[in-house]
């Protein structure tokens, strides 16, 4: 009953960690990450919602409280998978998240080209479907990895300052890597 009140706590630690840190990047203009606010306080709200019903659970049923930290194990995937491939621009460095969420440091001169563009789609539901438009910010590193983040639209401070940054340090536009598996971030 202890390893399940431990294991419940340290993954509701670890989502809320990641939620803050996700919140406080989409915030500042020199952090690209693909999340907003409103989904960083949804995955906040709901991670304390499993959390306390895995509390309620414990006392009586405490093996049902195994199928709550499941739902914040979920939690916390959905914000792995958000943050991995973010990173923070300063003025000489670009440091990338990695996928054990460490970060590495990488210069200007390591940027093989960025690409900014918006994109579009069509989201559909019962009743109707609406065209969604959204701006992409791809830029592409010396060691076949990339940053990749969306903004709502091309006039967010958060593009014109990276773009800024970008230009500064006559970084190309429009180079690519030669191959872009999806998951190689």
């Amino acid at each position: 009953m202890l390893f399940t009140m431990i294991l419940g706590t340290a993954v509701f630690a670890a989502s809320v960690w990641l939620s803050l840190v996700d919140l406080l990047g989409s915030f500042c203009k020199n952090v690209g990450t693909n999340s907003n606010a409103a989904a960083d306080v949804f995955f906040l709200v709901s991670a304390g919602f499993f959390f306390g019903l895995q509390f309620v659970m414990y006392p009586d049923i405490w093996g049902l409280a195994y199928i709550f930290i499941v739902f914040n194990v979920g939690i916390l995937a959905m914000q792995w998978f958000l943050l991995v491939g973010s990173a923070v621009f300063t003025k000489k460095h670009i440091y990338r998240l990695t996928n054990f969420l460490t970060f590495k440091k990488y210069d200007y001169e390591d940027v093989i080209g960025y690409v900014m563009k918006n994109t579009s789609g069509t989201a559909r539901s019962k009743y109707s479907s609406r065209k969604v438009i959204s701006f992409d910010v791809e830029i592409y590193l010396l060691d076949d990895q990339f940053i990749s983040f969306s903004t709502k639209n091309s006039s967010d401070k958060k593009i014109s300052h990276i773009k800024g940054l970008l230009k500064e340090h006559h970084c190309r536009a429009n180079g690519k890597i030669k191959k872009k598996p999806w998951l190689m971030r």
